[in-house]
């Protein structure tokens, strides 16, 4: 694999070999790391690998050798110095200036940079007055986010839950996986955040849905599937078996009709069958014009002919059978 997606802009892409690891106190987790592969497979890089401006790696050991093991190199990350714990907060404060002048933020960027402040000051072991000041900066953080970005409080905080559902491993796959694509589309589509959202959690309550009913996966639609559990979830135990299992009859009868009418929405194919067939056509009267039409071509095409009339009045007669003239 070369590269994977990233659901947060990087800096800048870095060759894996220039990263430079230091001792640490927390070595790389093997056991974790498979399901750390499965998932940047799956989701991609929720966040880039943090590293200073002398390439030394800040932060992301556990995604490095995540990467390392999918065979990438060209390393996505974000470039935070990791001395001076105000001294970094005063540069990353004139970086972020210094970019909004020339581009607009997205929220999800605004929401990133708000975590590289808060990791900033949590970074820091000095106390002042005895409170920790990470505890004291906990809301300045976002006020200097919010000043330096445009973005306001509030559309960080909810880009944090997209965030934080797309990097929970305990939540199901298909549920991080509608959170980590939308995180990519409010920052490259500018999708709305509420909107994008909302959709999240409903794919996570549908999928809580079907989890306490499993009959419930033939109902079409999330939003019935949600619904309907919610009118299951009122009901008393007796009448809910009853309710579920009437449920899952009606739909299995209906299945094939909900089959059929999405078959007939998607007139895609059949739209490409008839661009070919007009092409075949017109190629046929040119080569029989010049004389060019051999015979196995005219049995082969004459054949293609009569299969597709035989359709068309097929076609034709299940539409109008039982139709007013």
């Amino acid at each position: 694999m070369s590269a994977v997606a990233v659901r947060v802009r990087p800096t800048r892409t870095i060759d894996s070999t220039s990263i430079l690891i230091r001792d640490r106190v927390r070595p790389v987790m093997e056991d974790a790391l498979p399901e750390l592969v499965a998932s940047i497979c799956d989701l991609g890089l929720i966040y880039p690998i943090v590293i200073d401006e002398h390439d030394v790696l800040v932060d992301g050991l556990q995604r490095l050798a995540a990467l390392s093991q999918l065979g990438v190199t060209d390393i996505p990350v974000i470039i935070q110095a990791a001395t001076d714990c105000d001294a970094d907060i005063d540069r990353l404060r004139h970086e972020l200036a210094a970019n909004g002048v020339r581009t607009n933020f997205t929220p999800v960027q605004a929401a990133a940079a708000r975590r590289r402040l808060r990791d900033l000051a949590e970074r820091t072991i000095h106390h002042r007055n005895g409170i920790p000041l990470a505890e004291r900066r906990k809301n300045w953080t976002s006020e200097l986010a919010t000043k330096e970005t445009g973005v306001s409080r509030s559309t960080m905080d909810r880009v944090d839950k997209i965030f934080t559902i797309a990097e929970d491993a305990a939540r199901p796959l298909i549920v991080r996986r509608a959170a980590a694509e939308g995180l990519t589309r409010i920052d490259i589509d500018h999708l709305p955040v509420d909107r994008v959202l909302r959709e999240v959690q409903l794919v996570a309550e549908a999928t809580a849905a079907l989890e306490r009913y499993p009959a419930l996966v033939s109902v079409p639609g999330e939003g019935a599937q949600l619904n309907m559990a919610r009118h299951l979830d009122s009901l008393p135990e007796g009448e809910r078996a009853a309710q579920l299992e009437s449920i899952a009859a009606l739909w299995s009868r209906s299945a094939d009709a909900v089959a059929a009418y999405e078959c007939l929405r998607d007139t895609s194919r059949i739209e490409d069958l008839l661009e070919a067939g007009n092409r075949a056509a017109a190629a046929a009267r040119s080569l029989r014009e010049t004389e060019s039409l051999t015979a196995d071509m005219r049995q082969a095409w004459g054949a293609y002919a009569h299969q597709m009339a035989e359709l068309a009045r097929n076609l034709s007669d299940a539409i109008t059978e039982g139709t007013p003239e």
